[in-house]
């Protein structure tokens, strides 16, 4: 087998990022990618009813680089700003098109990714690594690498970095917490005035959006013949996901959504229309409650690293901000 250069475990927008300016630099790069797609918690749901952003609802920009990001993926037509009723914070929220995922489509450029392949253990070698997983539907697979970057959840990478380098034991002072999305379609509008809700202190709720008060969202279900007339996405709290993480994902959704249900009714005069598609999401990573503090984190021999949101702040551009750093690090170490 080919030994890779540098092997990138994750395509969220952390991994895309470094992978991609390693790659423009002429270095050999590839990815392993657990999921079918690429984006992370940058996430869009397609079924029969239409398509939902079930991950992070919108990113905001703080540093040039990451505007710089937005706007070139906004000239390709993948972003646009977003301004629902009721919006609550300050500074421009952008949402990708026609999903969250198209954000980072623009990365992918030129980029090897394996997807539906799920690391299970590394194993170190005398010039460098092999790396074990599991495909879907497939038997164990490995492949060789020189060197190896996790942009995956903290406690993800602690499973697989720890056992090679103690450097890594720090991961475990990061702390993130589960988040469980439920994607609804009622059967009509919902009356409200407002296309978001983030309640103040509810035992249950954290956020919910109208999903299609997002540019380009009612085109994209029309186009996949979703015929839902008001889809939402509703995040429970960190407290309440994680007193109900192992739930199943129709028990919790409905649990959910009854709450939803209850805070709505409360604001309005009209009869809440009927729920005719509801389907749960477990993300067990979800929120960096504790950060680690560093850009990124790498074994003493220098061919290791760790990168992510969490590293700094549980925001998307704390993401991009991570894996920048450590591909500017990489490159200036040539």
């Amino acid at each position: 087998m080919t030994r890779t250069s540098t092997l990138v475990i994750g395509a969220g927008l952390s991994g895309l990022t470094l992978a991609q300016a390693l790659r423009q630099s002429g270095l050999d790069v590839s990815i392993i990618e657990k999921s079918g797609g690429i984006g992370g918690r940058l996430a869009t749901r397609q079924d029969e009813t239409g398509s939902f952003d079930h991950g992070a609802q919108y990113v905001t920009a703080r540093t040039a680089a990451f505007q710089s990001f937005i706007d070139k993926a906004a000239n390709l037509g993948k972003a646009a700003a977003w301004n629902p009723r009721g919006k609550d914070r300050r500074g421009v929220w952008f949402c990708g098109l026609p999903g969250m995922n198209a954000l980072t489509r623009p990365l992918t450029d030129d980029l090897a990714i394996r997807f539906g392949t799920e690391v299970t253990r590394i194993e170190k070698e005398e010039e460098g690594f092999t790396v074990y997983g599991r495909s879907d539907g497939q038997d164990e697979w490995s492949s060789p690498a020189a060197r190896i970057i996790t942009a995956i959840p903290a406690p993800q990478a602690a499973r697989l970095l720890a056992p090679l380098d103690p450097a890594f034991d720090m991961l475990q002072s990061v702390v993130m917490a589960p988040c469980l999305a439920v994607m609804v379609s009622f059967s009509n509008t919902i009356p409200l005035p407002v296309d978001m809700i983030r309640p103040d202190r509810h035992p249950i709720l954290a956020w919910a959006a109208r999903n299609g008060s997002k540019p380009g969202r009612r085109d994209a279900a029309n186009e996949n013949g979703g015929r839902g007339d008001d889809d939402w996405i509703i995040h429970a709290t960190p407290q309440w996901s994680r007193r109900h993480l192992e739930q199943p994902p129709d028990v919790f959704a409905h649990a959910v959504l009854e709450a939803f249900v209850e805070l709505v009714a409360r604001s309005c005069d009209q009869a809440i229309p009927v729920a005719r598609h509801v389907t749960g999401h477990r993300w067990r990573h979800a929120l960096c409650e504790k950060p680690l503090g560093t850009p990124f984190m790498a074994s003493r021999d220098r061919r290791l690293f760790a990168c992510g949101d969490w590293c700094l702040e549980g925001r998307a551009e704390s993401a991009f901000t991570s894996g920048k750093t450590l591909a500017d690090h990489l490159l200036a170490q040539m």
